[in-house]
C-alpha cells in the first residue's frame, strides 16, 4: 500500500558480529550433533559494541536434559571463537508457521538466558528488523553520525 514494501521476513539470513560474518545455518548444524538437541534457532541479537551477538533458542530430544553452558561448551569446541553462541536459553518449542518452518522473527532472548560474566547485552531489544519499518534500519544499529568528507558519497 501507498507503494511502499514492507519486509516481514529475514532480509538476510547472516548475523555480523563485531564485522565477522557468522551463519546461524552453520551453527544450527552443529547444535543438531548434540545428542540431546531436538530443534535449534540461531539469531542475531542486538548488542551496543558489537552490533550483534550469537543466541541460540534450544528445543530438547524428550527425556533428555542438559545445561546451556554444556551446550555453549560444546559448540565454541567445534567453531571458530567469534562464532559460538554467547547467549542459549531452553524453550519447549520453537514458533512455527503453518508450514511447519520455524518462525525466527519472533524468537527473542529471554531476559534471564544463560550468557557468560560481563555481557552488557540488553536482552529486552529485539534482533530482527521491525515489520512496517520501511527504511530497514536495526533496532539501535544505525550510526547517529556517518563519515564524510574526502572519500566518502551520500547516495
Amino acid at each position: 500500500e501507498d507503494g511502499y514494501f514492507y519486509v516481514v521476513d529475514r532480509t538476510k539470513d547472516l548475523i555480523i558480529r563485531g564485522g565477522y560474518n557468522v551463519y546461524p545455518r552453520e551453527i544450527e548444524e552443529v547444535l543438531y550433533e548434540h545428542p540431546a538437541v531436538a530443534e535449534a534457532a540461531v539469531i542475531g541479537i542486538a548488542h551496543d559494541s558489537l552490533g550483534e551477538e550469537v543466541g541460540a533458542a534450544v528445543t530438547l530430544k524428550k527425556g533428555q536434559s542438559v545445561d546451556p553452558d554444556e551446550l555453549r561448551d560444546y559448540v565454541k569446541a567445534r567453531v571458530a571463537a567469534y562464532k559460538y553462541p554467547r547467549r542459549i536459553w531452553l524453550l519447549d518449542e520453537l514458533p512455527k508457521g503453518a508450514t511447519g518452518k520455524v518462525q525466527k522473527r519472533d524468537i527473542t532472548a529471554p531476559t534471564g538466558e544463560s550468557a557468560p560474566h560481563g555481557d552488557s547485552h540488553d536482552p529486552t531489544r529485539r534482533a530482527d528488523i521491525r515489520p512496517g519499518n520501511p527504511s530497514k534500519e536495526r533496532d539501535g544499529l544505525v550510526p547517529e553520525s556517518r563519515p564524510s568528507g574526502p572519500g566518502y558519497r551520500s547516495y
